[in-house]
């Protein structure tokens, strides 16, 4: 995954279909990587640019992987991603971990249910209000 590309889903300047697209290959390898027990898992992921992670982008993935625009693997795989950045800066300490609750499942507890996404979503969403 390529920083701007992310930047770029985010800001609305491609589309998520388009964003998909440039990380397929990465997610399926990650996918067929995460049913080997034992697997060391590689990230892609190239920093070409700061990310200023905001409440907005990451109720923006929760709402769009409930929506089924993105799937929940999608969506751990930017996450975790997203934990290797050195470029990265989060809006608020919620942000920051709502990412990393939702990466690495393995350690996590698995991958969130529907549920769970809908109360980080509504948590996101009430500090999102009270600002």
């Amino acid at each position: 995954m390529i920083s701007k590309e992310l930047n770029d889903y985010l800001h609305g300047i491609i589309t998520v279909d388009l964003f998909k697209n440039g990380i397929r290959s990465e997610v399926v390898n990650y996918k067929n990587l995460l049913e080997k027990k034992g697997s060391t898992i590689n990230l892609y992921y190239d920093d070409v640019e700061t990310i200023y992670l905001k409440n907005n982008d990451v109720v923006k993935l929760l709402e769009e992987t409930l929506g089924g625009k993105l799937t929940n693997i999608e969506l751990t795989y930017i996450c975790e991603c997203l934990t290797l950045a050195q470029n990265i800066e989060f809006e608020n300490e919620q942000v920051h971990e709502s990412i990393f609750e939702i990466a690495d499942p393995e350690i996590n507890g698995g991958f969130k249910t529907e549920t769970e996404l809908k109360i980080m979503l509504a948590n996101l969403n009430e500090q999102r209000n009270c600002l």
